[in-house]
């Protein structure tokens, strides 16, 4: 398996060098204890008053433009704040990249790590890791809060998403259902799901016929060009499926 730091290309899209600064905003989110991460995660934030009074990074999706300086509308509120912050330089590069011609004015869908502040040019967005920017997509429709794990691929297309003890397996010939019990695994940052025909209970000795490994390394889906902050690696039946990655509406565990 390829880690983090190497770089890597697969026929679900090109896998580039984690910076390290995104490995270790995510560790500090992670450790200041992430709340939910939804839209209503930023929508509630965004009464809690200046930064200083917020106590942990939420995740706050919406629109970005850059035509008359970085605004990101939010998906909540449609509320227009300013953007700053250690990854607002990988923002403006992900705009320029993904936005119809590079007009600055397209709005570029994009879902951060951070924190709503109110500062002294107005409502602001403070950005600390990004985990997606897209031009096309479902967007502030996407994803549901109940979603843990997202992840996708081409060369065969097929979508992997992971709702608590449910795995939804999605191709161009149909969707399966497939059943996980007990905690997601982690293996050294990563974390595994296990999924199988049937509903088990823990420790049922049940032998899943697919295997999920979502891993922290950004991945750019070949075809629509959209950026996302994890990698996956999925076992079906023994076929092997490479794609990129996301967490959802609902943490990682």
């Amino acid at each position: 398996m390829s880690r983090a730091g190497e770089l890597r290309w697969g026929p679900a899209g090109a896998r580039v060098t984690a910076p390290v600064r995104w490995m270790l905003l995510v560790a500090m989110a992670a450790c200041a204890g992430e709340g939910p991460a939804g839209d209503e995660a930023a929508s509630s934030a965004s009464d809690a008053g200046p930064a200083s009074e917020v106590s942990a990074p939420i995740r706050i999706t919406g629109f970005l433009t850059v035509e008359e300086g970085p605004i990101l509308t939010l998906c909540s509120t449609g509320e227009e704040r300013t953007v700053d912050g250690p990854v607002f330089p990988d923002l403006l590069d992900l705009h320029s990249t993904l936005a119809p011609g590079m007009q600055p004015m397209e709005g570029v869908f994009v879902d951060v790590l951070g924190v709503l502040v109110e500062g002294a040019r107005g409502p602001g967005v403070e950005a600390l890791a990004v985990r997606r920017a897209a031009w096309e997509g479902g967007g502030c429709a996407d994803p549901e809060p109940e979603l843990a794990f997202r992840a996708q691929g081409t060369e065969p297309f097929w979508s992997l998403s992971v709702m608590g003890d449910t795995l939804t397996w999605r191709t161009p010939d149909g969707q399966r259902t497939l059943h996980h019990r007990g905690p997601y695994r982690s293996d050294r940052g990563d974390w595994i799901v296990d999924g199988t025909a049937e509903p088990t209970t823990p420790g049922s000795g049940a032998t899943p016929v697919l295997t999920a490994r979502f891993y922290p390394e950004p991945c750019r889906d070949a075809m629509s060009g959209a950026w996302f902050h994890m990698s996956a690696e999925v076992d079906l039946e023994g076929r092997e499926y490479l794609g990129c990655a996301f967490t959802g509406g609902e943490s990682a565990p």
